[in-house]
Parts: C-alpha cells; structure tokens; sequence
C-alpha cells in the first residue's frame, strides 16, 4: 500500500487535531507527571486556534500522512537554526502515527518524503529534538544516519525532560 503526505490546510485543522491528540498520547502520555500539564501541552500543539496560527505562518508546513485512510502527521519548520549552533535546516517538529499504524514499516518512507521536502525548500540540513527516554525512536533516527549535535533540557511547568538534538546533511 502506498504511503503519502499531503500537504494539510485550514480545511484539514480538525483532523490534525485529532491526529495529533491520540498519536501524542499513546506515544507520550506516560512521560507527562501531570494530565494538567499534559492536557495544557495538547491544547498549545494541537488546540484549534493553535494549528490555524501554525497553518498560516510562512516557514512551517503541516502533511498528513496517508496510507488508505489518514494514519499520522508530520510537521516541518524550514530554515530553522539549532539554538547555540551554526546548522541551519529543516526542523522535524512531528512524526507521529496512529497507534494501529505504528510497527508497520513506514518510518523508513516518511522519513524519505521529510528529505525529500527539505531539499525542495534549499535546506541541505535536517534537525530534530528527541526524548533521551526514548532509545528506539533515537536508534531509528540513527539508522537514518542522523547523528547526535547536543543535549538540551525541555522544561514544563510541572516538570524537565533531556533531550537530544539530532541532524543530518543531505
């Protein structure tokens, strides 16, 4: 089956949404010592007025990814800068799948559609943060030959999470 990302748009806002919540969640809602916080995050990621001020800004573009129905998201930040750091490129803000979805092989294909999006907005550069409680999604993004560039620390209000920033030259 084939696998795509089309690019989404105002018209596209609640299914991001609902996308967005129940990928999140089943990825990350152990990681959360808070449902407060938790819920808070949500809203401010994937709240309504949040994805349409996302939606609109020139440098960010929001896909969906789609195998015969809509199974994730993917959003990407162009011409972005490691903060601290010379590497400019793409920023891989999500790659989130639906939790039937997960395991089935498709990581390898987005990924590429990701490098694919980046060359065509003249980055030659990709970055993202990942939790370092995470160990599988940093060994995927390793296999996609991305390297450490540093650690940093996410802060919420209720709590701190390390992290690794990753990146590759395309």
């Amino acid at each position: 089956m084939a696998l795509t990302l089309s690019l989404a748009t105002e018209h596209d806002i609640a299914l991001l949404n609902d996308l967005g919540g129940r990928s999140y969640r089943h990825h990350f809602a152990d990681v959360w010592n808070s449902e407060t916080a938790l819920e808070q995050y949500l809203e401010a990621e994937y709240g309504l007025q949040a994805l349409h001020f996302s939606l609109m800004q020139e440098n960010i573009e929001w896909f969906i990814i789609r195998t015969t129905q809509a199974i994730g998201l993917v959003k990407l930040s162009y011409a972005q800068q490691i903060p601290d750091e010379a590497h400019i490129g793409t920023l891989i803000n999500k790659i989130y799948l639906l939790p039937q979805s997960t395991g089935q092989g498709h990581g390898q294909a987005i990924f590429q559609h990701i490098e694919d999006l980046a060359k065509q907005h003249g980055d030659r550069f990709i970055w993202l943060e990942v939790l370092a409680s995470n160990p599988a999604a940093k060994s995927f993004y390793q296999r996609c030959g991305m390297h450490l560039i540093k650690n940093i620390l996410f802060v919420a209000t209720t709590q701190q999470s390390q992290m690794h920033i990753l990146g590759k030259n395309l």
